[in-house]
């Protein structure tokens, strides 16, 4: 009887997580469509907002990027990479110049 009792709170709870996960995307999905996502309003380095719309390419930062890339290609990790931008006191999108703030998704991003 018990293993039954827990089959079922089991079913349960899957399939209210089933419920929650399509309820999220559903959001996320029109939140993009309204243009009220929050994705779109984070950091995207090497690029720059005019007029606050639209994104062009940050002349500045493009030697960065680039550099990131070069690196990459020329076989660094990603914390070795990290560490490079480091010591070249190249700043993360946030203005920062931490390990921990030039973290690895903003490099794999």
């Amino acid at each position: 009887m018990n293993d039954l009792i827990v089959a079922i709170m089991e079913s349960i709870a899957q399939a209210e997580n089933e419920f929650r996960s399509e309820n999220i995307k559903w959001g996320i999905k029109q939140h993009t469509v309204q243009g009220t996502s929050k994705l779109y309003n984070r950091k995207c380095y090497g690029y720059k907002y005019n007029n606050g719309i639209h994104l062009s390419i940050d002349k500045e930062k493009a030697k960065n990027v680039k550099l990131i890339f070069n690196l990459y290609l020329d076989g660094q990790s990603v914390i070795g990479i990290i560490k490079e931008l480091e010591k070249r006191k190249i700043f993360s999108p946030t203005g920062k110049v931490k390990l921990i703030i030039w973290h690895q998704v903003a490099i794999l991003l």
